[in-house]
């Protein structure tokens, strides 16, 4: 019974590990406000999230995409940057995503920082440019020492075909 019961958590684990339930539960607006909200609560800086209403509408597989990079990118501010505060923008701009999330924190060396993860050392990086160039899309990170972060995530947009189409 033990084995089986760790059997089924592990199990559990996998699947929100690809799509989290948040996201059928609440929604893509939702689901990012909650990180937001876990992020600042656990001493973490002020962030605004500011979005537009027409993510809902997106596929299942690029919310849970969208949610994956905010998520990453927030987990590094909180982790690297020792931000006061921070921005996050989701907008649709013809058929793109366009993510933005910008602090001012300690900022990085970004030329480094990429060598880092081409050879897989910074595995939230690396998957991150993963998950974007998988779905046909871009990454432009700006930062320098002392300076902050801005990151900039384009992604095509994919839109949800309604029942009975």
């Amino acid at each position: 019974m033990t084995l089986l019961g760790q059997g089924i958590k592990e199990a559990r684990g996998l699947i929100t590990g690809l799509r989290p339930p948040i996201l059928d539960e609440l929604g893509i607006i939702a689901a990012i406000e909650y990180l937001v909200c876990e992020s600042s609560e656990r001493d973490g800086p002020e962030i605004e999230f500011l979005h537009d209403t027409r993510l809902e509408q997106l596929a299942p597989s690029l919310q849970t995409a969208v949610f994956r990079i905010v998520q990453e990118l927030l987990n590094n501010v909180r982790d690297h940057a020792q931000a006061t505060q921070v921005r996050v923008t989701i907008e649709l701009e013809d058929r793109w995503v366009r993510g933005v999330v910008e602090d001012n924190g300690t900022g990085f060396n970004v030329d480094d920082t990429l060598a880092a993860a081409r050879q897989k050392q910074t595995l939230g990086l690396s998957t991150m440019y993963e998950r974007v160039d998988m779905l046909g899309g871009e990454i432009e990170i700006e930062s320098q020492p002392g300076q902050g972060t801005r990151v900039v995530v384009e992604i095509p947009t994919v839109y949800q075909v309604p029942a009975g189409s």
